[in-house]
């Protein structure tokens, strides 16, 4: 039942295709698996904004580490009992903030993830679009390749985005270009791809 609750939570908000969440081996299928199954904090909340967050971080963790490859420093990260706040490089707001789905209620929301230079290899998961008040996001200087997802540009509350160092193709998202004025498409000293 918990596996089926969070199945319809994140396919409801839109979160992840239907499909990513139950084709087996997929970032998504893992992380809905680890929340469901290994988690001991997101399942027990009865905040599913916090099941949200939760998910999306264990998203980017399996999209960007292999078997054979994992992070640099991923302290406490996928850590069952450790709040996600706690994890290597995430921060977070220090009081409650407004909860992601703007109904009122509150928790405390990831406002940054630093994640430069740590070895990352894989592709930028789109469920970081998520993380809705979102500050903060610096992927730079790792192996990251693919595109660039558009739904970063749900992060109304974004100011800095790095991503320089990586194998990105094609260019940044307009809708993300028009969301964090620093970031230009075609390179430049701002530029987030350069």
């Amino acid at each position: 039942p918990l596996h089926k609750d969070l199945f319809n939570l994140i396919a409801t908000r839109k979160v992840t295709s239907k499909k990513d969440l139950v084709t087996p081996g997929t970032a998504q299928n893992r992380a809905l698996s680890w929340v469901a199954n290994h988690d001991q904090l997101g399942p027990q909340s009865t905040d599913d904004d916090r099941r949200v967050q939760r998910y999306a971080l264990a998203v980017l963790w399996f999209s960007t580490t292999t078997r054979r490859r994992g992070w640099m420093r991923h302290d406490l990260w996928l850590s069952p009992w450790e709040d996600e706040c706690d994890w290597f490089n995430v921060t977070c707001h220090g009081h409650r903030a407004t909860a992601m789905d703007g109904e009122g209620r509150e928790f405390r929301a990831v406002k940054g993830i630093d994640l430069s230079g740590n070895g990352m290899k894989g592709s930028m998961p789109s469920e970081l679009g998520a993380l809705g008040v979102l500050q903060f996001l610096d992927l730079a200087r790792n192996d990251l390749v693919g595109t660039v997802p558009d739904t970063i540009a749900k992060l109304k509350n974004l100011e800095v985005l790095r991503l320089n160092g990586n194998a990105f193709t094609g260019t940044v998202p307009d809708s993300v270009c028009d969301l964090v004025p620093a970031v230009k498409k075609n390179g430049g000293d701002s530029s987030p791809m350069s």
